[in-house]
C-alpha cells in the first residue's frame, strides 16, 4: 500500500504513467497483437492518476484499486496468450507449454490466496485496520484519529490520547478530531478541558451539527440544563433531525418542568423517528400523572 504522506504523493504518478507510456511507445501498440496489452496498461494508470494525484484519507476509498485491475488483469492475460501464440503451441513445444500453463496459475492463485490472507489479518477488526493504516500511512491524520477511537473505546484512554495528539499534528483544524479529544477529556475527569475542546470543535466546524450536539451532550451530563438547551437548538438549526440534540432537549425540559415544551420536542423526535422509545416513554409519563415526569425514564419499556 502507498503511503499517503505528501512527501510520496509524487511518485505513484510518475511510476504509474511512466510504465504504460513507456510500453506505449516502446512499439506496443504498434503491433495488432499486442495492442491489447497497451489498452490494459492505459487503463490501469488512468484509472489510478486521480487518486495517485490527491489520495483519500479514508481507508473505505481502499475499493477503488479494484476497477484499475480490472484492466490490469486484461493486459496480463493478453500477455500470456500472444506468448502461447509465440510458442507456436505444436510438435516439441505443446509438451513444455501443458507443464508452463498450470504453473503459472498454480503461482498465481497462490499468490493470490497469500494475499489475501494477509488482508484478511488487517481487516480482522476496526483497531487492526486503523492500526495498519497508521503504519503504512504515518502521516495520515484521519487514521490515527480512528485508531485511537478504537484504543478510547477499550478504556486505553493514554494510548487513545497519543494518537490523537499525534493526529493534531496533521490535521490542527479538523473539528471531528476535536470532538473526540473532548469526550476522552471528559471520560478521564477532565471537564474543563474537555469543554475547551468542544468549544475548539465549534470554532473549527461552525456550520457541522456534531460540535453542537456532543458539546449540548456534555453540557446534560454536567447538569448544566439551560446551556444544553441553547446548544442542542443550535445543532437542530443545522440538522433538524438530529436525535442527540432532540435527546437532550427531552432530558433538559423534563429536569426544568417545562412540560409543554417537553411534550412538543416529544412530538418532534417521533417524527424523525417513528417509535422512539425516550419520546414516547415521555408522552405517557405526562399523559398519566399530569406533567409530574419521573426523572429517570431510560428504563422504560413500552
Amino acid at each position: 500500500m502507498f503511503s499517503s504522506s505528501p512527501a510520496h504523493w509524487g511518485l505513484r504518478p510518475i511510476v504509474t504513467v511512466s510504465t504504460a507510456i513507456d510500453y506505449w511507445l516502446g512499439g506496443a501498440s504498434k503491433k495488432k497483437e499486442t495492442k491489447p496489452i497497451s489498452f490494459g496498461l492505459i487503463w490501469f494508470a488512468a484509472s489510478l492518476l486521480p487518486t495517485s494525484l490527491a489520495p483519500f484519507a479514508e481507508v473505505t476509498n481502499d475499493h477503488r484499486m479494484y476497477f484499475a485491475f480490472v484492466g490490469l488483469a486484461f493486459s496480463v492475460v493478453s500477455f500470456i496468450a500472444w506468448q502461447l501464440q509465440k510458442l507456436e503451441l505444436k510438435n516439441a513445444n505443446i509438451g513444455k507449454a501443458t507443464y508452463y500453463v498450470p504453473a503459472a496459475l498454480f503461482v498465481v492463485i497462490a499468490l493470490n490466496a497469500f494475499g489475501v490472507h494477509q488482508r484478511n489479518k488487517v481487516w480482522k477488526t476496526e483497531a487492526t485496520l486503523w492500526y495498519d493504516v497508521t503504519v503504512q500511512s504515518p502521516a495520515n491524520g484521519r487514521g490515527l484519529m480512528n485508531y485511537g477511537l478504537t484504543q478510547m473505546e477499550i478504556g486505553n484512554y493514554d494510548v487513545a490520547n497519543d494518537y490523537f495528539q499525534r493526529a493534531l499534528v496533521y490535521n490542527p483544524y479538523y473539528h471531528t478530531l476535536f470532538i473526540n479529544i473532548a469526550i476522552l477529556k471528559a471520560a478521564t475527569g477532565k471537564p474543563l478541558e474537555a469543554e475547551a475542546n468542544f468549544q475548539k470543535a465549534i470554532a473549527y466546524g461552525p456550520n457541522y451539527f456534531e460540535p453542537y450536539a456532543f458539546y449540548a451532550e456534555f453540557l446534560k451530563n454536567n447538569n448544566r440544563w439551560n446551556e444544553a438547551i441553547t446548544i442542542s437548538e443550535k445543532a437542530l438549526a443545522i440538522n433538524p433531525y438530529s436525535t442527540m440534540a432532540l435527546n437532550v432537549l427531552m432530558k433538559a425540559y423534563n429536569q426544568l418542568g417545562s412540560w409543554q415544551k417537553l411534550i412538543e420536542t416529544a412530538n418532534r423526535a417521533l417524527t424523525v423517528i417513528p417509535g422512539n422509545k425516550d419520546a414516547l416513554a415521555y408522552l405517557e409519563a405526562v399523559s398519566k400523572i399530569g406533567f409530574m415526569v419521573i426523572p429517570v425514564l431510560g428504563k422504560y419499556k413500552k
